[in-house]
């Protein structure tokens, strides 16, 4: 456990919530521009900066990482990718005992998607009602073609492929009231 007395305490409190840029060396001028006294003098004896006010943010946040990015980079035998990484870098203990979750994939399976947004179940069955399966997914234009083309031919037709329209329906007679 880290103990802190309470002066390194306010210390570190005090560094963390710092300002980027300290309100004593910024300052703002008649016209709407911002000086920015530097803490040491350039070459060339230049002393301040003058920023427009969108400037200054832009460059302040140019400063911020992009999420996700590593800002710590390891060389040597501490690199990800070292031959002999295992043999510098200890591997964590598995402790049977504690529960793991298991790892969730990436991206969600298509059929999931449809059945969040449109509560479409994608893969039940329209004639027995049971749970299809992914076989394949085929991106190919050209093996598409075929494929529906072969599904479609005379050798491949029968009854159960046919499609139908709606039933045909009796006229009805319109009877007037007398």
């Amino acid at each position: 456990m880290l103990y802190l007395h309470t002066k390194g305490l306010e210390r570190l409190c005090r560094y963390l919530s710092r300002p980027p840029i300290p309100q004593d060396r910024l300052l703002r001028r008649g016209d709407g521009k911002l000086v920015l006294s530097l803490k040491r003098t350039w070459k060339g004896g230049i002393k301040a900066v003058v920023f427009e006010p969108h400037a200054l943010i832009a460059r302040v946040a140019a400063l911020v990482p992009a999420p996700y990015l590593q800002l710590r980079r390891f060389h040597g035998v501490f690199a990800p990718h070292h031959r002999l990484r295992a043999a510098i870098v200890p591997t964590p203990a598995v402790d049977s005992a504690v529960p793991v979750a298991p790892k969730r994939p990436k991206r969600m399976n298509w059929a999931d998607l449809l059945m969040r947004v449109w509560a479409i179940d994608a893969l039940r069955c329209p004639h027995c009602g049971g749970r299809m399966r992914v076989i394949a997914a085929i991106h190919d234009p050209d093996a598409i073609t075929a494929i529906l083309a072969a599904v479609h031919s005379d050798k491949w037709s029968s009854q159960a492929f046919r499609t139908t329209g709606p039933p045909e329906q009796e006229p009805q007679l319109a009877i007037a009231a007398a």
